[in-house]
Parts: C-alpha cells; sequence; structure tokens
C-alpha cells in the first residue's frame, strides 16, 4: 500500500492506493521526478493516432488521450489522424474478428473528439486485407492485415516529414498511439524518456 500526494490531492489528505492504482501513482512520481532533473527545454512531437476509429468519439476515451497528450508536457505537438474509417475489404473469422462487422462512426460522429483533440492532419483510407509482407508473417491476431497496418504508419511518416519541411525543422519526438485507446494513467513527462532510444509503454 502507497500513502502519498497525487496531483489535485488535498495536502494533508492523501489517498491509499494498491494493486493497479499503486503501480500508475508510483510509475508518475517515478516519471516526474526523472523530469525535474533535466533541464526544461522547448519540446516537439508529432503524435501519430493510427487504426480504425471505433470507441473514439467516447467521451471517456478522447478526454484520456488529451489528458495523455497534456502530460507529455510538449511545447509544440501536431496531431496526425490516419483513419481506418471502413470495415476490412473481407472479414475474418467473426467470432474472432467481431468488430469488423460493426459501423465505424462517422467524421461527423467524431466532431467532439476532434474538439478535444485537435486534428492537424486528418487521412482517411482503406484497409485490405492483403496477405503477410514479403519474407514475414502476420501475427495471428491480425491475420493478413499487418502490412495494411505498416503502410498506415508509413503514410503517418510521410506527412511528418511535410510537416518538418514546411517548418524547416525536425520533431524531437515521433508518438505513436490509436484513436480508440482508453488512457487509465499518464506516459508522463516526455523529458524522462532518452530521446535516443524507442520507447514501448504498456
Amino acid at each position: 500500500v502507497y500513502a502519498g500526494l497525487a496531483p489535485g490531492d488535498t495536502p494533508g489528505r492523501p489517498r491509499l492506493r494498491l494493486g493497479n492504482h499503486l503501480k500508475s501513482a508510483v510509475y508518475a512520481r517515478a516519471m516526474s521526478e526523472r523530469a525535474e532533473k533535466r533541464p526544461a527545454a522547448q519540446v516537439s512531437a508529432a503524435i501519430c493516432h493510427v487504426g480504425m476509429p471505433r470507441s473514439f468519439g467516447h467521451p471517456l476515451v478522447h478526454a484520456s488521450i488529451k489528458r495523455m497528450l497534456a502530460d507529455l508536457n510538449l511545447s509544440e505537438a501536431k496531431n496526425i489522424f490516419i483513419l481506418h474509417m471502413q470495415p476490412a475489404s473481407h472479414l475474418n473469422d467473426p467470432s474472432l474478428y467481431w468488430f469488423d462487422v460493426l459501423d465505424s462512426p462517422s467524421l461527423a460522429q467524431l466532431s467532439s473528439a476532434f474538439k478535444a483533440v485537435h486534428p492537424d492532419v486528418l487521412v482517411t483510407i482503406p484497409i485490405p486485407r492483403e496477405g503477410h509482407p514479403p519474407g514475414r508473417m502476420c501475427n495471428s491476431t491480425w491475420f493478413n492485415s499487418c502490412n495494411a497496418q505498416w503502410k498506415s504508419l508509413e503514410l503517418c511518416y510521410e506527412h511528418i516529414k511535410l510537416l518538418e519541411t514546411g517548418a524547416g525543422s525536425r520533431f524531437n519526438w515521433i508518438v505513436v498511439s490509436r484513436p480508440d485507446l482508453w488512457f487509465n494513467g499518464t506516459l508522463g513527462d516526455i523529458r524522462a524518456y532518452d530521446p535516443s532510444k524507442v520507447h514501448m509503454v504498456k
């Protein structure tokens, strides 16, 4: 059990935390302390939001994405959305890919989400099930669509290069996320991360 002040707590009234809340609290405190030891600087990032929007329109989801981006403490952030607005071109096993048959929200239905997380670039593309890429196999979780997923990330990177060319400078960071993720914790201040490494937060 951990007793300590978290952001928003009233001094003298710490919360008791345990389980996942304990892990989140300790992680947030450690990341904050690490960031404080590094000099404040103008830090920019391009954020790739890639995938099917699914739950992005839900207030809890886009509010958590907005909060995650704010916690990164970026001086400048450009949100690039590469959205798969239509179901895949053909279905896999419906018992495993039940989300394939769900109706995707329209752009109009995502207006409140886009107000919370403003898109600087918005691209909608289909996701064909085009088979395994050359020389490797798709993971069984995303059978026959992983190549299309990687192409979407490559498309995001092309837009990043266009933004960098227009600004005459490079982004310090590239952050890859999904539009349908609900963040129940914080990634912390981005200054706490080593810019010479690739970081994956689970």
